[in-house]
């Protein structure tokens, strides 16, 4: 295998009229999860193995990319041995950026038996040189021990797609020793798989917010064994004994030093689901990562997040702010809209100089990861992090859809979702401020500030459900713009342009996605938009 290079494994349907397995067909690539730049050959090599039988057959490999065009047909004649393995080669044929689906089917002389496989693939233009600290674009990552082999390659992925911050958690919880180390000895906090996801994400540019969740068992001041949300009670308990919560700070944000600056404080404290003991307890539990932390640098920040059943704080919620809040430097709420960002803003005089307001969890995909995201950043979130990026299967994929979709599939390829999120990065990502107005029939404008996007117009229909992107025919749309603008460049979700021309104030647009990114002809003419009419072509 070239260096670089790995294996994506695809679930193939079963036939379940035979006895043994059915042949399988695979797909790897030189760039993990297949998402390539210009000027890399996007270049996909298609396994067939051969099961106990003898396998005669066509092999038939396709792909078409988001507008629907076919990029690539390749017919070839397989005849394996019994376990035989043959490789075929498949080449994107495009000069244009996107989303690409590749399918590759299989059909047995023996009978016409059919196997199928399909994955994803992305080109888009290469990471942009801009800091982190600019970028607003996060995203909620949960990765599993497992993955650990490809954490580089996740990461090189994230970065492509234009994810600068991500949220990771430390579960201290899974430690379920029942009898206390001996804390005298470093091996009594294992963090070598944790410290290598941090190190993975900040070798492509990645800045990790890390999550402080959960008690040891022998730590914990419960004893409940009973579960409630898929978490032993005693993991939900503040510890018997906070001076080890602080080691325990003490110790990570130590082995982290230099590699990350922002910690957040628990998980939604606020509701029972994730915290058991009190608001005390955890003002209590607050106070002492703050002196920890800051123990180890001065300048760590303390991220807290809260879930907005309302608006206004519940009594748990205010006696946290009121006691601890002069300590945190970030608040916000998870899945938050803009109310609560406005609540948030109310909240901020009570804290360290400076603070400000995240939202590191987020409602995702299909869509809302990019109107949710404009939304909250209008309304004054610095930074936001949709749920989630990928789990290795240990929930049900559609348990999880109200809260978000993943971005990649199951191995790791890219769904269109991915190359939006890509798009608004590279288009508003970075904006100094970004400021929204109702367009009208559902649609919203949003204008973004500051060096990397003046003059920048985000057009995004707000409506839901929806997919994030829809390809053709989409909707056409028809717009009131200042009648100065003569020509409209628009850019959509897969990193596309056109020129749009404008007549007597008015264009047509045609979107394919949730949202399209304006700018115009002549660059500062673009001030207003108005939505006048839509229609779904058939």
């Amino acid at each position: 295998m070239p260096s670089g290079a790995w294996r994506l494994a695809i679930a193939v349907l079963a036939l379940a009229t035979r006895a043994l397995a059915d042949p399988t067909i695979t797909f790897e690539s030189d760039r993990f999860g297949n998402v390539f730049v210009p000027g890399e050959p996007p270049v996909l090599r298609v396994t067939v193995t051969a099961d106990a039988s003898e396998l005669r057959g066509a092999l038939i490999v396709r792909g078409t990319d988001a507008y629907g065009r076919g990029v690539g047909l390749v017919t070839e004649t397989v005849r394996l041995a019994p376990f035989g393995v043959s490789t075929s080669t498949f080449v994107l044929n495009t000069r244009i950026l996107g989303h690409f689906a590749v399918e590759a089917s299989l059909a047995s002389g023996r009978g016409g038996a059919r196997v199928t496989a399909t994955t994803g693939a992305a080109i888009v233009p290469p990471a942009r040189d801009a800091p982190a600290e600019t970028s607003a674009v996060g995203y909620y990552v949960y990765p599993e021990d497992s993955e650990i082999a490809d954490a580089a390659g996740i990461a090189a992925e994230m970065r492509r797609l234009g994810i600068r911050w991500v949220r990771l958690g430390h579960r201290w919880w899974q430690d379920g020793r029942w009898f206390e180390p001996d804390r005298s000895d470093p091996a009594w906090l294992d963090t070598q798989v944790f410290e290598r996801w941090v190190d993975a994400f900040r070798a492509e540019g990645i800045e990790t917010v890390v999550t402080f969740f959960g008690t040891a068992r022998w730590a914990s001041s419960s004893d409940d064994e009973t579960s409630i949300g898929g978490f032993p009670r005693w993991a939900l308990a503040v510890p018997r004994d906070l001076e080890v919560w602080r080691l325990l700070v003490q110790t990570i944000a130590q082995r982290l030093a230099g590699r990350v600056r922002y910690w957040e404080i628990w998980n939604e404290p606020d509701i029972p689901l994730y915290w058991q003991s009190t608001a005390a307890e955890f003002s209590s539990l607050v106070r002492v990562t703050a002196e920890a932390l800051r123990d180890v640098d001065p300048e760590a920040r303390l991220v807290l997040n809260f879930t907005p059943d309302d608006v206004e704080l519940d009594p748990f919620e205010s006696e946290v702010i009121a006691t601890a809040g002069d300590v945190l430097d970030v608040f916000g709420w998870h899945y938050g809209h803009v109310d609560t960002v406005d609540t948030a803003k109310r909240l901020l005089p009570g804290m360290r100089p400076g603070a400000v307001i995240w939202d590191t969890e987020a409602f995702g995909a299909p869509r809302r990861h990019i109107n949710r995201w404009l939304e909250e950043r209008a309304s004054g979130a610095e930074r936001i992090f949709p749920f989630v990026y990928h789990l290795t299967g240990r929930t049900p994929e559609d348990e999880l859809a109200r809260f978000g979709r993943y971005l990649v599939n199951p191995d790791y390829s890219p769904r269109p979702d991915a190359v939006a999120l890509r798009t608004l990065a590279d288009a508003v990502g970075d904006a100094a401020s970004i400021t929204g107005e109702d367009a009208g029939l559902g649609y919203s404008t949003f204008i973004a500030s500051g060096a990397c996007c003046a003059g920048t117009m985000v057009l995004a229909d707000m409506n839901e459900p929806g997919l994030t992107w829809s390809g053709k025919p989409g909707v056409r749309v028809m717009v009131e713009v200042p009648p100065t603008v003569r020509r409209l460049q628009m850019t959509d979700l897969m990193g596309n342009v056109r020129v749009v021309r404008v007549h007597h104030g008015r264009a047509r647009l045609q979107m394919l996605g949730v949202a399209a990114f304006l700018r115009a002809e002549p660059p500062a003419a673009l001030t207003s938009l108005r939505v006048v009419r839509t229609r779904v072509r058939r």
